[in-house]
């Protein structure tokens, strides 16, 4: 498995189990999601969808890379009977979005997965293009972590190739 599906999971993972977003109602661990958005086909009014953007690495020692991935974060709320006005609709949303800050500002290592994780910045849509009936907020975050480097072999992997491993 990557280690860039392994973070992925660690922030899902956190964020699921750490999300309190009073007064709104529990998010369940299938609400947060790895995965775009379908709007129009939410399972469920309230969701939390990651989806991995951009990687880079910076060396730190000859052994060790540092990987900063970023990852945005759609918060999306959908009208319930609860929610029935836009005011509430968009109540509800910062709700949950205030909810993931605090579960990401709780354990910014996702129980020691991570190096780091840390919000860049936020967009709120107090609706989403064609959906008037739905909230969002999009919010960029960045995971850090530190990445084992590629160990070649110590031996010949194809005797008789003329190719041998480094140092050898």
């Amino acid at each position: 498995m990557s280690r860039e599906w392994d973070a992925l999971q660690s922030l899902k993972t956190s964020i699921a189990n750490r999300l309190d977003a009073s007064p709104q109602t529990g998010l369940s661990s299938a609400q947060v999601v790895i995965g775009y958005p379908e709007v129009d086909r939410l399972p469920y009014p309230a969701m939390i969808y990651l989806v991995p953007d951009l990687g880079e690495m910076q060396r730190l020692t000859t052994e060790s890379l540092l990987e900063s991935v970023r990852v945005t974060a759609y918060v999306i709320h959908k009208h319930t009977s609860a929610n029935n006005s836009m005011e509430l609709l968009l109540k509800a949303v910062l709700d949950y979005y205030a909810a993931l800050v605090n579960a990401i500002n709780y354990d910014t290592t996702c129980d020691g997965e991570l190096d780091d994780t840390f919000i860049h910045s936020f967009d709120i849509y107090p609706a989403v293009t064609g959906m008037t009936n739905t909230a969002g907020v999009e919010v960029q975050l960045e995971m850090q972590f530190e990445r084992p480097p590629i160990v070649l072999p110590e031996d010949d992997l194809y005797p008789g190739d003329g190719v041998l491993p480094v140092g050898g």
